[in-house]
């Protein structure tokens, strides 16, 4: 079951199309991701990432920055486990985006 966005989350997600647009649109909802407590997936052209709904909302954004930062280093092959260095660059990016502006 997919549920509705947090207001916190929302605003997040508004502010990295808004700054770190990645290179195809991102749908973000929450559910139960499989065997992880958030993903990112490719389906019909966007990339969906799932947010675990038992998490705060505090947590939850980690995660969705963590995913976004595989969206924007994508490259049209496999998103599972690629932590690379231009997947830290980002995310550290992100994280200060995010989390310190």
């Amino acid at each position: 079951m997919i549920g509705k966005l947090p207001k916190k989350i929302r605003a997040v997600v508004e502010l990295l199309n808004l700054k770190a647009t990645p290179p195809i649109p991102v749908k973000v909802e929450v559910g139960k991701p499989e065997g992880a407590h958030a993903d990112i997936q490719v389906e019909n052209g966007k990339f969906v990432i799932t947010l675990d709904s038992r998490l705060t909302t505090s947590i939850a954004t980690h995660f969705l920055v963590h995913e976004w930062a595989h969206a924007l280093v994508w490259t049209g092959g496999s998103l599972i486990e690629d932590h690379s260095d231009a997947w830290a660059l980002v995310h550290g990016r992100l994280y200060r985006l995010v989390f310190e502006e």
